[in-house]
């Protein structure tokens, strides 16, 4: 069988099926160190990162903002970014929402409130961007 062609077109399949596995093998490694990476990029930043959707709900937050404004992060994801400012500035915050849409980036200061109750001043960086098509 060794000398029969079909023998050695099985063969050359089958390196090429070897060949395609392990390059998948080696993007599928490349992904997860990248995304481990950004993930601890996004944790462990010495800058509090939001993550939240036009609506202003709170989709994720890095430990920076835990620490900053005392709340965990499932208290969080169940509240909504107007929750995090004094009552004075929500039309300065709804002013900023207004902007991101029409220009795709805004940087501000605004006045933040802390779950304790306490307030803050603090400059705001914001991009907008789509996270798996949503």
């Amino acid at each position: 069988m060794p000398n029969d062609p079909s023998y050695d077109e099985l063969e050359k399949r089958i390196r090429v099926l070897e060949e395609e596995i392990l390059e998948h093998k080696s993007a599928d490694k490349a992904l997860q160190e990248s995304e481990e990476k950004y993930s601890r990029l996004f944790h462990h930043s010495n800058d509090g990162i939001f993550l939240h959707d036009l609506d202003g709900n709170i989709l994720d937050a890095n430990q920076k903002v835990l620490a900053l404004f005392g709340y965990t992060n499932a208290e969080l994801s169940t509240i909504k970014i107007p929750v995090l400012h004094p009552e004075e500035v929500l039309e300065k915050s709804k002013w900023a929402f207004e902007k991101i849409v029409q220009d795709g980036y805004i940087q501000f200061e605004l006045d933040f409130k802390k779950k304790n109750g306490e307030t803050f001043t603090a400059e705001v960086s914001s991009s907008l961007f789509e996270i798996s098509g949503a």
